[in-house]
């Protein structure tokens, strides 16, 4: 093989990795794009249960750079009112400070979440899974947590006033380790109507 075509050879090589690279390159700054379009959205406006599902999922794929440890989903003030999240797997959610107001999370997966400061007046909580949740300071005025798990869940000056907690079992093992200290439970309905 002569040098010139070798040469030939090894510069289109180059080329088309050049051209790889940028359209790879293109494509993550076009998500990155996106992404934050998404969360400018979340803050801002009502937005979709597919988008919000489809944010969590591209930010657990995110990992931290030299920890190798995946980031959480961060969805910290953003306008949720009257979405539907039921079923749906949100463990390690950061929820900081969200407006979760009339949303179902009925049969959600909430364990480890950071619900704190967030606003979940009448939230349909029935079922959802709590387990280690953040809940500190969450507003859960007339919210529905009927048989919810809230096992080591973190309920520190929480109002839970008038809220529906029956079947969460105050002293069964649903509750049994939650942290209630300083909760508010003004009216809060613990037997069955």
């Amino acid at each position: 093989m002569s040098e010139t075509l070798l040469g030939v050879l090894i510069g289109s090589v180059i080329t088309l990795v050049g051209i790889l690279l940028n359209a790879r390159l293109e494509d993550q700054k076009a998500k990155r794009q996106r992404l934050s379009e998404v969360r400018l959205r979340l803050v801002s406006e009502r937005i979709q249960t597919s988008e919000v599902m489809d944010f969590i999922k591209s930010q657990r794929k995110r990992e931290w750079p030299f920890f190798g440890k995946r980031e959480p989903a961060d969805l910290s003030r953003a306008n949720l009112q009257e979405i539907d999240l039921r079923k749906q797997d949100l463990r390690g959610v950061v929820f900081f400070r969200a407006n979760l107001t009339g949303a179902d999370l009925a049969d959600a997966d909430l364990r480890g979440a950071d619900l704190s400061k967030a606003i979940l007046n009448n939230a349909d909580l029935n079922k959802a899974i709590l387990n280690n949740a953040d809940l500190r300071k969450a507003n859960l005025i007339e919210a529905t947590l009927g048989g919810a798990d809230l096992s080591e869940a973190n309920l520190l000056g929480a109002d839970l006033s008038e809220a529906f907690l029956f079947e969460a079992n105050l002293s069964g093992t649903e509750l049994s380790h939650a942290n209630l200290n300083g909760a508010f439970l003004t009216d809060a309905n613990l037997r069955p109507t």
